[in-house]
Parts: C-alpha cells; sequence; structure tokens
C-alpha cells in the first residue's frame, strides 16, 4: 500500500462518529458534487496501451482530483464519497458561498494538454439538511443523503466557472487518519490493491433500491451476497440515479467466471428483496484503481463505458429487473433464460442497442437427465459396477471417486451405472465453483425436489413448494413424519417464508435442522431403495456441506466425482 499509509479510504467525520458509537444524524450545510467531462472517453483510448495507459490514465485522474479535494479542504470540506469520475463534497455549517468558491476554483483546474478529452468540470450544488447513516453489522457502509445532496445532484445550482464569492468562516478540515476503523468500512483487498491501476475485464453490478425498510440487514446481506459470490462491495451513493448500490467482480481480485457470478448475485438479491431492487450489469473492459489524492483522501472504483452502461441499465429496467448488456446475454444464454429488450441508447450513440431481463435460470442439464444411447466407458462402467456390487452385497457404505477433465461424461457414466443397480435411488447434488455458500448443494437439491428451481416469484414458488410437499409426505412412514416436523426449517432455509420458530434458531442450530431435513427428506426420496448419491464437483463443496457429508456418511451408499 506505498503512498497509501495516510490515505482517507473512508471520510474522518465517519470515522469519528463510529468510534463514539453514533450511527446517524443530520448536519446543516452545503454539499458540492463535482464531475469531470469527458474522462471516459479518455479512459476508452488508453486501453491499447495497456499497463502504461492505465498509468497515465491514473496519473491524469488523480493530477485532477489533488487539486479537486485541495479546493475542497481549504474552504473546510470534506469529501464524503466518491462515483468513478465525480465526488460528492460537504462543508458542514455552510450557507452555499463555500462550495461556490470551491467549484469556481476547481472548474480551472483541466490542464490544457488533456482538454481534446476532458472537456471540463461541472459542478452542483445543494444547501440545506445533510442525513447521515452508518449502516450494517460489519463490515459497515456509510450515506450521506437529505435535501442538499438532492439539489446537488439535481443540479439546482450549477456552477461552471464564474467569479469567486468570498467565503465568511470556513471551518478548518478536520485533518485524516481513520486507522483500523477505516478498515471496517473497506474490503481489504480493496486497500492492497490500491497501488496497482491496472486495465481490466471487470463486471459491474449497479443496484437501486427504495423501500427496504430494514437498512442494516439490507447492507448485511447485499455484503454478504457479494462475498459469497465472490465480488465486492465498493459503494452505496446518493445522487441523480437515487439511492444506488456499487457491486463489482473481477477487480481487484478475480475468482474467474465474474459474468456469471455477478448474475447471480443479483437474481439472489432479487430474490431476497424482490421489486424493491433493480440492477443493471455490464461485463468488459475498465480502468480498476485508485482515484483521489495520494495520502489525503481517495477510493479504490471502476470507470469506463463498460460502468456508465451498467448505470443506465439500472436506470432503464423496472422494480424487481435484472437488466444485461446485449453481449452478456449472448454469451449467458445458455446458463439464463432471458428476454430480450431496447437498450438504453448510449451517449453519443444514433440507436440504442439491445439488452436482456434476466427471467430465470435455464434448467440444469441433471434436471433434464440423459436422452440417448450409451456408448464407450465399458471399462470404466465395469469398474463401478464391480465396486457397488461388492459394496451393496456386503451392506456397507462405499465411496468412489471419478477424475476427470470437464465435459468428458463423468455424471452420465455414473447415471448410467444406477441404471444397472437394481434396488438403488439416485440423489444428485451439484456443488458450485461460483457461489461459496453453506450448503449450497442442499439449497439446490431442495429447489429441485420441490418444483422452486428456475422460479423467481415468491407467490409461485411458495405454492409450488406446497404442492409438491404435501405430494411427498402424504405416505405415513419415519422419514415423511420428521419432514413434517422440520418444513418450517426447510422453508426458512429456502427463502419461502421465514417462521417465528425458524428465526428463533441460532446459526448452528439453523445448520444442523437444515441437515437433518436433507437426510430425512433424501429417505423419502429414496423409501426403502439403498441411496445412491452421485455430488457433482466435489471439489467445490463448502466447508458446512463437507461436514454434513462426514457426519451423516454412514446412512448413504456415496459415489463422489
Amino acid at each position: 500500500m506505498k503512498g497509501h499509509e495516510n490515505t482517507e479510504f473512508v471520510p474522518g467525520f465517519i470515522c469519528r462518529q463510529h468510534s463514539r458509537g453514533v450511527r446517524e444524524g443530520v448536519l446543516r450545510g452545503s454539499v458540492l458534487i463535482s464531475d469531470i467531462s469527458g474522462f471516459t472517453g479518455l479512459t476508452e483510448s488508453l486501453f491499447a496501451l495497456k499497463k502504461k495507459g492505465a498509468e497515465r490514465l491514473s496519473e491524469i485522474l488523480n493530477g485532477l482530483f489533488t487539486g479537486m479535494i485541495d479546493a475542497v479542504h481549504r474552504r473546510g470540506g470534506f469529501v464524503a464519497s466518491f462515483a468513478g469520475d465525480a465526488f460528492t463534497a460537504v462543508f458542514p455549517g455552510d450557507d452555499g458561498s463555500a462550495a461556490i468558491d470551491a467549484a469556481a476554483g476547481i472548474s480551472g483546474l483541466v490542464p490544457a494538454r488533456e482538454k481534446d478529452h476532458i472537456t471540463g468540470i461541472t459542478s452542483g450544488i445543494g444547501t440545506g439538511n445533510i442525513q447521515w447513516n452508518i449502516y450494517g453489522s460489519g463490515p459497515f457502509a456509510y450515506l450521506f443523503a437529505g435535501e442538499a445532496v438532492t439539489g446537488a445532484a439535481r443540479g439546482e445550482t450549477a456552477v461552471a466557472g464564474g467569479a469567486k464569492v468570498r467565503v465568511r468562516t470556513p471551518s478548518p478540515h478536520s485533518g485524516r487518519g481513520c486507522g483500523e476503523t477505516g478498515r471496517l468500512f473497506i474490503h481489504r483487498d480493496l486497500i492492497a490493491q490500491a497501488d496497482a491501476p491496472e486495465f481490466r475485464d471487470v463486471a459491474t453490478v449497479f443496484t437501486g433500491f427504495k423501500d427496504i425498510g430494514n437498512m442494516d440487514r439490507f447492507i448485511d446481506d447485499l455484503m454478504g451476497m457479494a462475498e459469497d459470490f465472490g465480488g465486492y462491495f465498493n459503494l452505496l451513493d446518493c445522487g441523480d440515479k437515487g439511492r444506488i448500490v456499487l457491486t463489482i467482480f473481477g477487480a481487484p481480485l478475480s475468482c474467474g467466471k465474474n459474468a456469471r457470478r455477478s448474475v447471480n448475485f443479483a437474481m439472489e438479491l432479487r430474490e431476497r428483496y424482490g421489486d424493491r431492487v433493480r440492477s443493471g450489469i455490464t461485463y468488459g473492459r475498465v480502468f480498476a484503481g485508485f482515484i483521489g489524492s495520494p495520502g489525503v483522501r481517495g477510493h479504490y472504483t471502476v470507470i469506463g463505458d463498460k460502468v456508465n452502461t451498467a448505470a443506465r441499465l439500472m436506470e432503464a429496467c423496472p422494480p424487481g429487473d435484472v437488466r444485461i448488456s446485449g453481449e452478456m446475454g449472448r454469451s449467458l444464454e445458455h446458463l439464463f433464460t432471458l428476454e430480450r429488450f431496447p437498450g438504453p441508447p448510449a451517449r453519443g450513440a444514433l440507436r440504442a442497442t439491445s439488452c436482456f431481463s434476466v427471467t430465470g435460470r435455464a434448467p440444469s442439464p441433471e434436471a433434464l437427465r440423459f436422452r440417448g444411447k450409451f456408448f464407450g466407458r465399458k471399462k470404466e462402467l465395469e469398474a463401478i459396477l464391480d465396486f457397488a456390487g461388492t459394496t451393496l452385497s456386503g451392506n456397507r457404505t462405499g465411496l468412489l471417486l471419478v477424475c476427470g477433465e470437464a465435459g468428458m461424461g463423468k455424471t452420465r457414466l455414473l447415471w448410467e451405472a444406477r441404471r444397472h443397480l437394481p434396488g438403488t435411488s439416485y440423489i444428485y447434488l451439484k456443488c458450485d465453483e461460483i457461489l461459496a455458500k453453506s450448503l449450497n448443494p442442499i439449497e439446490t437439491f431442495f429447489e429441485e425436489v420441490f418444483g422452486t428451481s428456475g422460479l423467481e416469484d415468491r407467490k409461485t414458488s411458495e405454492a409450488a413448494f406446497e404442492e409438491r410437499f404435501a405430494d411427498l409426505t402424504s405416505t405415513p412412514g419415519y422419514h415423511g413424519s420428521r419432514v413434517k416436523q422440520l418444513k418450517h426449517v426447510i422453508r426458512g432455509f429456502m427463502g419461502i417464508g421465514e417462521s417465528p420458530e425458524y428465526n428463533a434458531l441460532d446459526g448452528r442450530s439453523r445448520l444442523d435442522n437444515t441437515i437433518q431435513a436433507f437426510v430425512h427428506l433424501a429417505g423419502v426420496m429414496t423409501g426403502g431403495s439403498r441411496p445412491f448419491v452421485v455430488v457433482d464437483d466435489f471439489q467445490w463443496a463448502d466447508r458446512d456441506t463437507l461436514s454434513a457429508y462426514g457426519t451423516y456418511l454412514h446412512r448413504w451408499r456415496l459415489t463422489i466425482r
């Protein structure tokens, strides 16, 4: 983190309030939002220079921001947040004079040599009440909102260069140095990679939200989902697009398959919050790195046309929708069910491009089972059947590991083996390399069994669940009675409905009861036959799923590949 040891990644004002245990309040003052015009075009023009282009871009941008931030600090303000090539500054106690003075000084900062690309710096100013909040249970997020922020975002007082206004009594800048408190708000990877500007392929997710209610829970959920899917919460902001969250996949570190991860993230967020959220997503080359004034104030973020397009997709889509760019849709159509729409026109473009609404997940290959005649693999099939026959005849538990390259037909081989083993029932669990979520294979199993896989509407999912649940538990038996007793656990785990009984369970109890529900549901599915359980992509199994396998291995006849 060379050069950023003293950089303020979170406003000192927020850090001090958090240290005092204060999580909300109202300031009276002014807000300045300044935006560097033309910077996206400069970003695109430097892509061809690769690393040198990214370093040059960082040098230009941070040179501008250094002067802009200094103009704010000298007039008693502080930078509340960054949003791409723009920032929001707060001037406590100001009637607008200090903000206007700062904006006038900022407007003349563009170097002459860069004016071919950077056409200027435009600013909007608002005055009045400024509401601030700290959300979450850790990591935390913060937000500045209120009439002054709204006024600045709408540009009610636009400043492009005019005469300076004398500042009467600007309050002194409060100084830097959040120390460890700032790290409670910013992911460690974002700080660690602040010195490495680069062009990267990134999935950008803008999520607009409203009427959330419990914001602490929303932020906890969103950050947890981002972590589960391999992404990074980047920004909570209030501006001309309303209240939004920016989440990025692929920077500063990448888990691979970031386009797919980002869509799964947005879909899960929608499943939980319905029409209170809407998301726009793009994937492609962007600038990723630190923006701001090194050693003073800054932020790690992404900038580029793909980022701007994601924001426009979010603005254009209706509540409860997930919109992805046309090129993303064409590359992911085998994984998701999509509906084509006209996309929002890009600025300067003659016509709109297409985009896609993500309406659900495509049926998994296993859900479709296998058709056609099985050819080849005779030697491997005989080895599996010999192993399984010995295991079954001895009334023992057997574990078989089948290894091979992706796409060579391992799952089909095991499906064929099961057909040659009368008196066994096939149970299929699919681990997911994208989603590192507790018991994810069991959740997918529940969705397949109860017919809710791919259903996005909660009422439709609940109706499908209730019908299938009644059918499965209609026959008397030990496993069926236990499944009935654990119905509230299954519903709560699947997100269909949380009862007071489920909410009263602590984390460990929920885990244990969910595993019990799975074991007994598998018992219902197999009846009196011997289970033949295939665990697909076992190498991606999460820790809790591994614990479940180990604890209940003696109940099953497992085949793991």
